[in-house]
């Protein structure tokens, strides 16, 4: 069974017919999932979640079926919790593949230090031009 709508962000309407499909049939919507790609190959699955969010637990069912997801398609998946101001990532390994690309799960950095991953993720490293744009957008703040 679906969550009831809170934010009215997603189709309210789906919501709450899909709530009458019962409890065997669970469904989750996605805060902000992304599949990041290089030259249309994707690299990752990544849900993003606002400090303001209510965090997923370790066991979550949601949780685990975007691992899953992630494994099915031979993807690094993370899960990243940030804050509003950007200020900190809290990144976690949802599944084996992450995992190398992080010291530890989670790993709190800055932004600097998510958009590393991200380039990695690639097999590209950051260009300055980009470090030295994110680190302003870090003073900017």
């Amino acid at each position: 069974m679906s969550k009831y709508e809170r934010t009215s962000w997603r189709d309210g309407l789906m919501s709450e017919r899909h709530r009458h499909y019962g409890d065997n049939c669970p469904a989750m919507d996605i805060d902000f999932l992304l599949i990041e790609y290089d030259e249309a190959r994707p690299v990752a699955l990544v849900e993003y979640k606002n400090q303001q969010a209510n965090a997923w637990r370790e066991d979550n069912p949601s949780r685990r079926a975007v691992s899953r997801l992630a494994d099915s398609a031979g993807l690094p998946a993370f899960y990243v919790r940030y804050a509003t101001n950007f200020s900190w990532f809290n990144v976690a390994a949802l599944n084996e593949l992450a995992k190398p690309f992080l010291e530890e799960s989670p790993q709190l950095m800055t932004e600097v230090g998510w958009v590393e991953i991200l380039y990695r993720l690639r097999g590209r490293t950051m260009p300055d031009d980009v470090r030295e744009e994110v680190e302003g957008l870090d003073r900017s703040r």
